[in-house]
């Protein structure tokens, strides 16, 4: 009996020890309700609102649970935190499992969210969502990864509160999966690579956690497992970006072959990396004014005629590439324009003329700017160098009368058209390039493709007829210019602002009663299903009021996996109803979303057009925080993107108070979006499979 009393003492004993060993792994649950920070079950967590109620419930691991109700803005996390000194790829590849049962009622939205440092970026891996789907910004394409795909965005923030401060600026890099998923792997290391294939930098990373985030919502959601694993191949969509190996200095590089832009051998540079251009290739980006890169050894034969790149740029300005012998202020060969091809991942070739060189050299890449280069290649031909500009065919484009025709007529018939500076005389017969009698900016156009030498004559214009040692022709008496009205300021630089999603008989009329305050005119971008007899009065006071009208599809719905005949039928059905109701037919188009696609750019007859955003569409941003984006974003040029119909509080026509009088003391004059063009002497032209986010 001892015997056996002996036994359930020490079998009890036994599982006592069990039971404490196990309970050592096990941290007990923590609710909390306010804001609060710190480490829970090996993750770390946060807390963070500011209004309203709230519950978190910190579960073993990477586990919680939390609600929300009558909150302004709200957030639930748990995660990793890493010490800012190592990349994603220094890390390892990065994979979270996770089950939610997410119950979300309004704006909401289940994530893998983080940051990273130098460059400060904010990012999200979004997976499911309440009633709307983030995060309405500009498309950068998609990707497949875990069986589904997602639309990657980017978007900017301007003196915002993020981890290094309250007034910051970042950028903000999202992949929105298309079918909402609770449940499963997210690989997240691949969102990275495909974001940084892109041409959107990652820095050295700060977190990587599940969030559940609600916005003037309610709902709850149950994180019954959560897990990152650091470690394994990630099997990634695209390669790692190769390091480069210097070309040894004896190697002599063939010109007229393709010169991968990676394989340099010598660069000035504290930022040019080797960056991921789509397709498993490489290219060289984050360039800035000054650098260069050298490339030794380039034979370039009996001479050379011709430059041409594979660029990329989404830069507001013209970028040059100066092309030099020697060193980086030696001999110049010729100079690569490059202008906003659409986006960093969006690579066109391009070319310049060249001349002046034989035989073996070091060929120096001289950047004034952004861009992002591929490779690169010469055209055989030329031989020696010709300092003077392409002599002038005849009297035609030679604004200033020296014999030649280069970029400082292209300047003053731009100053011309822009009125900051008039022609007279011989010089102001010369710019009607056209010969119709006036000087616009088709003559501007037709200027800068000849000095360009995309064409060698203008219209009209024959090789016999070119004088040589006649004198200039006399000017023609009636050679008049086209009123360039509403430009009343010589020096004005030119903002079109525009406005999304309308009409509203409430909400766009508060926008007009701001816009008739100040005396400017805007654009319109309606959505056609909204132009009906109910707000038939409210267009009517648009196009009374001299403002411009343009199209934002029918229903506001994702248009760039359309097919062609529904994408035609919306764009048709928004025409219609805008010409019913306004007397006035659309020229230009802003697609919902900014998404784009191939099939989006051949079906639509109409000028692309994106612009500067202010997160207007986020309830949560103040009329001083959308002020601020547009204040810190506007150049000369620039199409502004807001909203007049949004759910409220929509604070844009307060922002207005702000945003218009700033820019007026600035020097900025206010014009439609055809006036922006006209002026900027940028004809439209839908074919050219291009959104405008500004007008050079």
């Amino acid at each position: 009996m001892k015997h056996k009393l002996r036994l359930i003492v020490s079998a009890m004993l036994c599982l006592s020890v069990l039971f404490t060993l196990l309970a050592v792994n096990v941290q007990a649950d923590v609710t909390i309700t306010s804001n609060q920070t710190g480490t829970h079950g090996g993750y770390d967590y946060e807390l963070w609102k500011d209004s309203g109620n709230t519950t978190m419930v910190l579960k073993d691991g990477g586990a919680f649970s939390c609600s929300w109700n009558n909150i302004n803005n709200a957030l639930f996390r748990k995660g990793k935190k890493y010490n800012e000194t190592q990349t994603h790829q220094q890390i390892g590849n990065i994979t979270m499992t996770y089950a939610c049962d997410y119950r979300p009622n309004g704006n909401s939205y289940l994530a893998v969210y983080g940051w990273t440092v130098d460059p400060l970026v904010e990012y999200y891996i979004v997976e499911a969502w309440g009633n709307w789907r983030p995060p309405g910004a500009t498309s950068k394409g998609t990707v497949t990864i875990d069986g589904g795909v997602y639309d990657i965005y980017q978007t900017t923030r301007y003196n915002a509160p993020s981890i290094k401060g309250d007034r910051t600026t970042f950028e903000q890099y999202w992949s929105v999966r298309r079918e909402k998923k609770t449940s499963g792997t997210i690989s997240i290391s691949q969102h990275f690579n495909k974001w940084e294939s892109m041409g959107m930098r990652m820095g050295k990373m700060y977190e990587v956690a599940l969030v559940v985030e609600g916005y003037q919502s309610s709902g709850s959601a149950d994180v019954t497992s959560m897990s990152i694993i650091v470690g394994g191949s990630g099997n990634p969509t695209t390669p790692p970006v190769p390091t480069p190996t210097k070309t040894p200095d004896n190697t002599k590089r063939n010109a007229f072959s393709k010169i991968e832009a990676e394989n340099y051998s010598d660069l000035s540079s504290s930022t040019i990396e080797i960056i991921g251009t789509g397709g498993g290739g490489s290219g060289i980006g984050y360039i800035e004014n000054g650098n260069y890169v050298v490339y030794n050894n380039v034979d370039f034969g009996s001479g050379v005629s011709s430059f041409k790149a594979m660029v990329a740029s989404n830069a507001d300005t013209t970028t040059n590439i100066q092309l030099r012998v020697g060193s980086p202020t030696g001999t110049l060969l010729g100079t690569l324009a490059v202008k906003n091809t659409g986006g960093w991942n969006t690579y066109l070739e391009q070319s310049c003329s060249v001349t002046g060189v034989t035989g073996v050299n070091d060929l120096y890449l001289v950047f004034t700017g952004p861009v992002n280069v591929d490779y690169f290649t010469f055209t055989s031909g030329g031989g020696s160098y010709t300092p003077n500009p392409t002599k002038n065919p005849g009297s035609l484009g030679d604004l200033n009368d020296d014999g030649s025709i280069d970029s400082l007529d292209l300047s003053l018939i731009k100053r011309h058209v822009l009125r900051k500076t008039q022609l007279t005389g011989s010089a102001l017969a010369n710019a009607d390039v056209n010969s119709d009698g006036s000087v616009d900016s088709i003559d501007v156009s037709l200027l800068k493709r000849y000095v360009l030498r995309k064409i060698t004559e203008f219209p009209g214009q024959t090789p016999t007829t070119k004088p040589t040692e006649t004198p200039k022709a006399t000017p023609t008496p009636n050679v008049t210019v086209k009123p360039t009205q509403p430009t009343v300021n010589p020096n004005a630089k030119l903002v079109a602002l525009t406005f999304d999603d309308g009409p509203d008989n409430r909400l766009t009329a508060r926008v007009l009663d701001k816009l008739d305050k100040y005396g400017v005119k805007a654009t319109f971008m309606m959505v056609g299903q909204r132009v009906n007899d109910s707000t038939a009065a409210i267009v009517k006071r648009v196009v009374d009021s001299g403002h411009e009208i343009g199209n934002h599809s029918w229903g506001y719905s994702g248009m760039a996996n359309m097919s062609a005949a529904d994408i035609k039928k919306s764009i048709n059905d928004t025409n219609a109803a805008i010409l019913k109701y306004s007397g006035t037919t659309p020229k230009f188009f802003r697609p919902p979303n900014l998404e784009t696609s191939p099939t989006l750019f051949q079906a639509v007859d109409l000028t692309f057009v994106g612009g500067l955003t202010a997160n207007d569409w986020i309830q949560s941003t103040t009329a001083e925080q959308r002020a601020a984006a547009i204040l810190n974003g506007v150049r000369d040029g620039t199409i502004i993107l807001l909203h007049d119909v949004q759910p409220e509080p929509h604070p844009t026509p307060e922002a207005l108070d702000i945003i218009i009088p700033a820019l007026k003391n600035q020097g900025y004059e206010f014009v439609t979006l055809s006036e922006l063009f006209r002026l900027k002497g940028v004809p439209l032209n839908p074919s050219d499979n291009r959104m405008y986010h500004s007008v050079p």
